[in-house]
């Protein structure tokens, strides 16, 4: 465990300097101020000296920064120097972090303020659940600036993001739910109402769980893979990795056919000729270990693929607003009555 805790560390602290007393900022922690700390935090503490402390906030794989604390010459008159590095998170979220630390360091200045400032820290970090998914949060609050007429609620609190959905008489509402385990589990994603025929939503509802099953799982969705079936294919095209095996295996089957020829009378010949074999097989099972990793990721045996935005964009695009426009392909009418009142009598899959 100590093991793996330093190895964290480094990852978390590569970015920061090594600092000496006299590269500091010249200030120091006040009496107490340190001892605190260590009790708070303990183990997650990694440095901690009367001008530098280092700390590590932990509350998922990605959820995870390495905070630097560092004492201005009139501390604890002036706010303290805080950074804040991730190799998990964004720069743009580590920057903000950083900003928001020093703002409330700021708020505390003529006070001794260490601990106040770190517990501040560690409070968004495990609090802010849309931490781990910052980008696809962005992105969904940009669809939802185009969507004017869908209504949609966020919470960084919950982790949650609840949609009210309507296309013409349609509507339906969900919450989908950020865990603490983000991306490596799954959001949860529940329809709470609507008034679509019961049947539809179920198939809808499985469709949803199961995209997000995949995504976890490594595994592409069943969309992206209708999506790639589309594409034009491309022309093959060998790669230098390619090319590179052929020319090595056209010269071992040279130089291997030449000793093979001048070898039944010489026994030195055959030697070298074993040894190139063996080398040779050796080779060819390096190079299968490798091929096998690679099929173990293109098996779906990888880390997990953020699920949040695909939980969203299936709710609207292939439920919402795309089912009540569907066009029989046959008839060229709209599969769905205008009245879902009517639905009672639309028995699809019967």
């Amino acid at each position: 465990t100590n093991n793996h805790q330093s190895i964290r560390a480094q990852s978390l602290f590569i970015a920061f300097p090594l600092l000496s007393k006299e590269m500091s900022a010249g200030g120091e922690a006040a009496e107490g101020e340190l001892e605190a700390v260590r009790k708070e935090f303990e183990d997650d503490v990694e440095a901690l000296h009367s001008y530098n402390v280092k700390i590590v906030l932990r509350k998922s794989r990605v959820r995870s920064v390495g905070v630097s604390v560092q004492f201005p010459a009139e501390y604890p008159n002036a706010p303290l120097i805080v950074e804040v590095k991730s190799s998990t998170l964004p720069d743009e979220v580590t920057k903000k972090l950083e900003k928001a630390a020093e703002a409330e360091a700021a708020k505390q200045k003529g006070t001794i303020h260490l601990l106040n400032t770190l517990q501040f820290l560690k409070n968004i970090v495990f609090s802010n659940k849309f931490l781990s998914c910052t980008d696809e949060v962005k992105r969904i609050k940009l669809r939802a600036e185009e969507l004017k007429e869908d209504i949609f609620k966020f919470s960084d609190k919950n982790g949650t993001i609840k949609i009210a959905a309507k296309e013409n008489q349609y509507e339906a509402t969900v919450r989908i739910t950020v865990p603490d385990n983000y991306p490596d589990e799954g959001v949860a994603c529940e329809l709470l109402k609507t008034n679509f025929n019961d049947g539809i939503s179920r198939i809808f509802t499985n469709q949803w769980n199961e995209g997000v099953r995949r995504l976890v799982q490594g595994f592409k969705t069943m969309e992206e893979l209708e999506k790639e079936k589309e594409r034009p294919r491309e022309e093959t095209r060998i790669t230098t990795s390619a090319l590179r095996d052929i020319k090595h295996d056209q010269v071992f089957l040279k130089q291997a056919g030449d000793m093979k020829k001048i070898s039944e009378n010489d026994k030195k010949v055959r030697r070298q000729l074993t040894r190139l074999n063996k080398k040779e097989a050796e080779a060819e099972r390096e190079k299968a270990k490798a091929d096998e990793a690679r099929s173990i990721v293109n098996d779906g045996r990888m880390p997990a693929r953020p699920s949040l935005e695909f939980a969203v964009s299936f709710f609207l695009d292939d439920f919402v607003h795309r089912l009540p426009n569907d066009v029989c392909q046959g008839c060229q009418k709209k599969v769905f009555p205008a009245d879902p009142a009517k639905r009672t009598s639309f028995k699809p899959f019967q």
